[in-house]
């Protein structure tokens, strides 16, 4: 799934975009809004952002000086300027210098900007060439140190009374860059099938590109090692940090629960499209549990075991897993007669999850995951649950994030679900009930074209007429008036 952040301190071309890409077909993109710079710098620090269509001049910060944070917090991210006539010049030199994918007028036509937006989905594409990965990684798995890394760090997790000052020369002496002191956020992960004819040398390649793929988002805006623990499981350790010594925002100016707190909730975008890139390029499934909070470095052998469990036994074609360990309870219906459960033992606490069918609930001390005999009826279900949804909501929020947190799972496992189930993209169908309940309300004389826009979801009318007069090759009045006088 791409994340697209559009960037303006005028709200009513950020909702027009907005509202344009979501009603583009065969754009499989989840869509956030920023009404001025600060707004953008929040969105960028907490979560992954793919592409950013921004507004080259704003109060405060130009759009150059974004870009630049911009890189150094998600380096693949593609941006695109918005741009006046007076700005062209600064535009164009701006794309000369490089990193930017294109630049739009802001008058230009909307498929101007469509087409902006194809081709940055095309470099996002090229940068992740699997052969390219490939090549690269076969030429540097052999020089890798990983093996004296691994066993000082296995050492720290299963012996706690490493004294603080022998545990800051060992990590010197291993080459591991990460804080002797300081608290590290557990990752576990697990390969959960290898493919048949796959031998012991190219597991041991897949292994690391799946290390090699996780460590390049991760290294903007964290330090971290990683390690192979088991035949087919990975371990990271991860700390605040990055290039340059710090976060991309100052970290220094923060409170350090602040950072901690930051750093955790991207920790998930940055594992769901790690997931997704290993699934894409290297046709491995992956499956990872995140801890919950920093753990010190003599109290992380029981969250370690805790989120090795979440991941389950290696079974046969196993399905992909994304579990966020949480303190937040969240309760879900009880398990009906016919749901099969597992209990993992672990600490007090529920898992976020996004999986194939698989639902996360709270059982006291424990994580319960369930799964229903039935797969195929109950994301069924789910998708009957969602469309009754939207119909009900037509008038409201109905962005991808918002419609995830609805049915509790990831927003690209929800359009992957969505998709196979029904073989249409869910903005399709979110359109389609739009302008089907438009037509309903225009044949009532007493709406205005603009309460008809409003109570469909649009926030202005002229977004309403567009989106309208695209689908039916006339104008919402148009369309009153042959229905209302048969003109």
């Amino acid at each position: 799934m791409t994340q697209v952040l559009i960037v303006d301190d005028e709200p009513i071309i950020v909702n027009s975009i907005h509202q344009l890409l979501s009603e583009t077909e065969r754009m499989d993109l989840t869509l956030h809004r920023a009404y001025n710079v600060y707004e953008a710098l929040d969105c960028l620090q907490r979560m992954r952002i793919d592409i950013v269509i921004s507004d080259i001049r704003m109060p405060g910060v130009t759009g150059i000086e974004l870009q630049d944070r911009i890189v150094r917090s998600w380096p693949r991210c593609k941006v695109i300027f918005l741009t006046g006539y007076n700005d062209f010049d600064y535009a164009r030199q701006a794309i000369r210098s490089g990193g930017i994918v294109d630049y739009v007028l802001k008058n230009e036509d909307d498929q101007v900007l469509i087409d902006a937006v194809r081709k940055a989905l095309e470099q996002l594409e090229q940068v992740e060439s699997r052969e390219k990965y490939m090549a690269e990684l076969k030429s540097e798995l052999y020089v890798q140190q990983s093996s004296l890394r691994s066993a000082v760090l296995l050492n720290q997790m299963l012996d706690p009374l490493v004294a603080g000052g022998d545990r800051s020369d060992l990590f010197t002496g291993a080459g591991i860059a990460l804080t002797a002191d300081k608290p590290a956020l557990l990752v576990v992960a697990r390969i959960d099938e290898w493919k048949d004819g796959t031998d012991e040398a190219d597991r041991s390649l897949l292994l690391y590109a799946c290390q090699n793929v996780a460590e390049e988002y991760l290294r903007p805006s964290a330090d971290f090692v990683s390690l192979v623990f088991d035949a087919n499981r990975l371990l990271w350790f991860i700390q605040p940090g990055g290039e340059g010594g710090e976060t991309p925002w100052s970290a220094a100016d923060r409170p350090e629960e602040e950072v901690w707190a930051n750093l955790r909730s991207r920790l998930y975008g940055v594992m769901e499209v790690v997931q997704d890139t290993c699934r894409r390029m290297l046709r491995l499934s992956v499956s990872f549990a995140i801890g919950r909070a920093p753990v010190p470095w003599n109290g992380m052998s029981a969250p370690f075991r805790h989120l090795n469990a979440l991941l389950g036994e290696d079974t046969e074609g196993a399905r992909s897993l994304l579990i966020q360990d949480s303190d937040t309870i969240r309760p879900q219906a009880a398990p009906s007669d016919s749901t099969a459960t597992r209990e993992v033992p672990g600490q007090q606490g529920t898992a976020k999850l996004a999986s194939d069918a698989r639902l996360g609930q709270e059982q006291g001390t424990g994580t319960t995951i369930c799964q229903d005999q039935s797969e195929e009826a109950q994301q069924h279900r789910l998708v009957v649950r969602l469309n009754g949804y939207i119909q009900d909501h037509l008038h409201g929020d109905l962005s991808l994030t918002r419609l995830s947190e609805v049915v509790h799972h990831s927003p690209t496992y929800l359009s992957r679900l969505y998709k196979r189930m029904t073989g249409r993209m869910l903005s399709d169908y979110i359109t389609d009930e739009r302008m089907e309940r438009a037509r309903s309300l225009l044949a009532e004389p007493a709406l205005r074209i603009q309460d008809v826009a409003s109570r469909i979801g649009y926030e202005a009318a002229p977004q309403f007429n567009r989106s309208f007069k695209k689908r039916y090759k006339m104008t919402p009045q148009e369309y009153r008036d042959r229905l209302l006088y048969g003109e």
